[in-house]
């Protein structure tokens, strides 16, 4: 048993399942190799997939939906006019700290 839909965000993919009942997000998690935590995380928005998985996330909703609706790789690439200097989250969804290390 999940958390309510009404409090998640609206993203595509999250909408692609509300339109798409033949799969639930266990065995698209399980076609794509990962766990369900990481699909419920892409479809509230709160972290982006690799492009790998990117790509697999387009291979199923295209199969699944007879090609009707595809969420496209393209989907997940950021939005060039997000604020510019904005920290990349680490894995655990925390924004990384680390500071590169100049030449001296």
């Amino acid at each position: 048993m999940g958390r309510p839909p009404s409090s998640e965000k609206t993203t595509r993919l999250s909408e692609w399942f509300r339109n798409n009942s033949e799969i639930t997000r266990e065995a698209f998690a399980d076609r794509l190799g990962i766990e369900r935590q990481h699909v419920d995380r892409y479809a509230r928005g709160e972290r982006s997939p690799g492009l790998a998985i990117a790509f697999a996330i387009e291979d199923i909703t295209k199969e699944i939906s007879g090609g009707k609706d595809v969420l496209k790789a393209r989907a997940w690439i950021p939005d060039p006019e997000s604020p510019k200097g904005a920290s990349p989250k680490r894995h655990d969804g925390r924004h990384s700290t680390r500071r590169r290390k100049t030449r001296g």
